[in-house]
């Protein structure tokens, strides 16, 4: 069974595409500024993270990919080393009209240079994205009452005629979730993970579960808000956390 991913994004010192505009709005945090490719067909997208760091997660968010869509990834320095072979960029159960693409390699892997290799096939539109992530994720049991919870950032007013008056706004989603039987040298890990971001920097959260992880899984946002963690004994941790997401 899957337990409860989180992605911090690692620092990109550099990214280049050759087919698109806008590249530098796939590392703001806003995922609505896009990068926008020139055109349908094969294109890449090279990321320089500075220096060889430890990698096992790529997540491309808030695409307009094609159903058959696909891409490569490899590590380019020190020669090619592929990744991640061709395979369909979408997570399964999106209805749209943007799409995540996630990828979660078995093991880390010291990586510098990254090059993510982009079909959209020509009877769609030109690719868009608003978000890209690289880093090494943590991951760990949950507790079974975790849940989504849907808000409504609209404002709704009562009117004396009975009826009611709106000021639209998104309707988006949070998630709450309880880490289990932490021991202390996870705390120790989440901690730092958490300490890095705050209420103030994005993260990337997959739902755990059994099978594939869907579209209705992944979560791009911020933490809501903290609790205590809870110590039953050194091998016994229980951390509740809750986020929401960025739409």
């Amino acid at each position: 069974m899957r337990g409860v991913t989180i992605l911090r994004p690692l620092p990109i010192v550099s990214i280049d595409d050759f087919y698109g505009t806008g590249s530098e709005y796939l590392l703001t945090p806003d995922p609505k500024e896009v990068w926008v490719a020139d055109n349908t067909g094969t294109g890449s997208i090279d990321l320089d993270l500075g220096e060889p760091t430890e990698i096992d997660t790529i997540f491309l968010g808030y695409t307009n990919a094609a159903e058959t869509a696909t891409w490569t990834i490899t590590k380019t320095d020190g020669g090619v080393t592929v990744l991640q072979a061709v395979s369909a960029m979408c997570v399964a159960g999106g209805k749209g009209p943007r799409f995540h693409a996630l990828a979660r390699l078995p093991a880390p892997v010291l990586a510098q240079e990254i090059r993510l290799t982009i079909t959209q096939p020509a009877t769609a539109v030109p690719l868009q994205a608003g978000v890209l992530m690289v880093g090494k994720r943590f991951e760990h049991a949950y507790q079974f009452k975790s849940g989504r919870r849907p808000l409504d950032m609209s404002e709704r007013a009562d009117l004396v005629s009975g009826g009611f008056g709106f000021a639209p706004g998104a309707i988006k989603s949070s998630y709450r979730f309880t880490f289990a039987d932490l021991d202390d040298a996870q705390l120790d890990e989440l901690w730092h993970e958490i300490m890095q971001v705050g209420l103030q920097h994005p993260v990337m959260l997959a739902e755990g579960g059994e099978g594939e992880i869907s579209h209705n899984q992944l979560h791009y946002g911020v933490f809501d808000r903290f609790e205590p963690y809870e110590r039953e004994d050194p091998a016994d941790t229980r951390w509740a956390l809750s986020m929401q997401d960025w739409v």
